[in-house]
């Protein structure tokens, strides 16, 4: 264990706490209306497999089904909650662009 007398939470185990403060993103229009999500993000400090530790966001969303989905990212610590959950979104539209042409394409 690289940093035994520190103790990491699993995502989901966190966001379930009450201290958690959640908020409504309006990412954006869609052709179902307008594209909402319940969010909160909070910095963490990652470990690499090579051992670098990496201080980053997590950003959590409520999904509409009910799941939670989660997504680190790099940004600098003044990052919004809205930049984050608008991020989170374009990135999922790109990888669904880049399954849809790898399927055209054969």
């Amino acid at each position: 264990m690289l940093f035994p007398a520190i103790s990491s939470t699993e995502f989901r185990e966190w966001a379930k706490q009450p201290e958690v403060e959640w908020t409504q993103i309006e990412i954006g229009s869609s052709e179902r209306g307008m594209l909402t999500y319940e969010s909160t993000a909070r910095r963490v400090w990652s470990v690499t497999k090579k051992g670098e530790v990496l201080e980053e966001w997590l950003y959590i969303r409520k999904e509409h089904h009910g799941k939670l989905s989660y997504a680190l990212c790099n940004a600098s610590p003044q990052t919004s909650l809205s930049q984050l959950a608008l991020w989170r979104c374009q990135h999922h539209f790109i990888e669904r662009t880049f399954q849809d042409a790898k399927s055209k394409i054969g």
